[in-house]
């Protein structure tokens, strides 16, 4: 019985190890995230997005920023570059600024876009959402568009008892 108990223990503290093993083997090469800088604006304005990818190789890698939205959206860098890439060191973290100008949207809304953040080397991709807000470029007051509605209802019968009484 004892011998048995010992053969339990060792398969499942082999499976463990096995198992441990196993995810640390399929971690993630890269890890990108967004922090809006401006992600609410008028339909002429532009939204600033950072852009940090952690890069969780040992060797230097340059991803590629695909962009999302186009004909509806504008994406591009200060300076202008096409393709988007960035150059991240082994271990490390490197971010870039991503401009989004809307091209043919007009409606006061919340929009989505899905930037495809690609590794070249080994072509894995990662989407990273990047929400932007278009406000209404009427005037707030509180945050609430004024709107005033009035309504007039005049009787005959009261017009006539009062121009009797004057």
């Amino acid at each position: 019985m004892v011998h048995l108990m010992d053969k339990a223990n060792k398969f499942f503290i082999s499976m463990t190890l096995f198992l441990l093993l196993l995810n640390i083997a399929y971690a993630a090469s890269f890890d990108a995230k967004v922090t809006p800088i401006k992600d609410k604006i008028v339909v002429d304005e532009i939204a600033e997005f950072n852009i940090a990818i952690q890069n969780n190789l040992y060797t230097a890698e340059e991803f590629t920023i695909k962009k999302a939205g186009y004909p509806f959206w504008d994406m591009y860098t200060k300076p202008l570059q096409n393709p988007i890439t960035l150059k991240v060191p082994a271990q490390s973290e490197s971010s870039i600024n991503l401009s989004v100008r809307p091209l043919y949207i007009t409606s006061v809304d919340t929009y989505t876009l899905e930037v495809g953040i690609v590794l070249e080397r080994m072509g894995q991709e990662q989407k990273v959402p990047v929400t932007i807000g278009i406000k209404s470029t009427e005037p707030l007051i509180g945050g609430y568009i004024p709107t005033v509605l009035a309504s007039t209802s005049i009787s005959p019968e009261k017009l006539t008892r009062e121009s009797k009484l004057q």
